[in-house]
């Protein structure tokens, strides 16, 4: 990882013989943080604790937010980590919330270390087209807002939030 691209992230770990680890994911324009009161649940619940702030969010480098496409990447070299510094007999768990729970979903489609014993996803987006749709429409006045000309025909480049969907995983 280039030193641009650095991370800050906070272990708080519960005492040295347990081997659980919880990596909490937050949400967009978020950071660990954050996510303090799911880190307090976690910790009274036996788990160490990592809380990362992802790339562009809270004390980490980044000029941009990937909506943890890259940051899925980052997670992996955590897991090494804590394998690492837990042990092989460490059981990990997932947990994210919103743009963390689809960093986590993402994450899960690697080829994850036999430690991670379980994913935990909050309300992740379901479609990166209809996140950045939402964003747009939301974000932007409608004098910022890009004119794209698709023509008359061509339905496939239309804007607009077909569905929208939260679940717990």
């Amino acid at each position: 990882m280039k030193r641009s691209e650095c991370q800050l992230i906070s272990f708080l770990q519960k005492r040295k013989t347990q081997k659980k680890v919880v990596i909490i994911a937050h949400g967009y324009k978020g950071n660990g943080e954050t996510m303090s009161s799911y880190a307090k649940m976690f910790y009274e619940m036996g788990f160490n604790v990592l809380l990362p702030d992802d790339r562009g969010h809270g004390q980490s480098m980044g000029e941009y937010i990937s909506f943890g496409w890259l940051d899925r990447l980052d997670y992996l070299q955590w897991l090494k980590k804590i394998i690492k510094r837990v042990g092989p007999k460490s059981e990990i768990l997932l947990f994210g919330v919103s743009m963390g729970a689809s960093t986590v979903e993402m994450l899960s489609g690697e080829d994850l270390p036999s430690q991670v014993k379980c994913v935990i996803a909050d309300c992740g987006y379901s479609s990166i087209n209809e996140e950045m749709t939402f964003f747009i429409e939301t974000s932007l006045s409608s004098s910022q807002v890009p004119f794209l000309s698709t023509g008359e025909h061509d339905q496939s480049l239309s804007f607009g939030i077909l569905s929208r969907r939260c679940f717990f995983g």
